[in-house]
């Protein structure tokens, strides 16, 4: 093997380990995943594409993370670059029907809680995740999403992405929690 054969050899490696790479990282970071409810996805070309199948607004962030109106939904988690909407909503790690789900991530697992919002506005959540904090309202909930905070201010998961979303967008995912039973 001649010289040059190993270079373009080491070279076609070093893209293809890249490629892997930048893949990897972009499938834990929920690019290409959509939360899904059996009616409001559609695949094409191995892409999850939302579909207009939601009975409201507040669904349709919940499941998608997108809104049908307003700016733009974006989220960040700790240590790792601001995320769009559309590619993951509260469904992926709260579960379909809001009452909590396992989720593993980066070499972690963790349970996340129950959000219905009969749930969250109970008298006092008692140590359930390793926090004791009052009942949530409109406005802590808000603070919860936009922050990472639970009703006594202090930091939730790192998990729990930072969303950054309208007061308008943040009623209409309150109305759909409220929806749930």
């Amino acid at each position: 093997m001649n010289q040059t054969t190993k270079i373009v050899l080491i070279l076609a490696i070093l893209i293809a380990a890249g490629a892997m790479l930048v893949l990897g990282s972009l499938l834990i970071a929920g690019w290409f995943l959509v939360p899904t409810r059996s009616t409001g996805i559609s695949f094409q070309e191995g892409f999850a594409i939302q579909t207009n199948d939601y009975a409201s607004n507040g669904e349709r962030i919940y499941f998608t993370g997108a809104s049908e109106s307003g700016p733009p939904i974006r989220a960040q988690m700790e240590g790792m670059r601001r995320m769009p909407g559309g590619r993951s909503g509260c469904a992926s790690c709260h579960g379909a029907d809001a009452r909590g789900a396992r989720v593993s991530m980066m070499m972690s697992t963790v349970t996340a809680p129950d959000i219905r919002w009969e749930h969250l506005t109970e008298e006092e959540h008692d140590g359930e995740h390793g926090e004791d904090h009052p009942a949530y309202t409109a406005e802590t909930f808000k603070r919860a999403v936009t922050e990472g905070l639970n009703p006594s201010g202090e930091e939730l998961h790192w998990i729990m992405p930072r969303w950054e979303m309208s007061d308008s967008q943040i009623d209409d995912l309150i109305s759909y929690l409220q929806s749930i039973e």
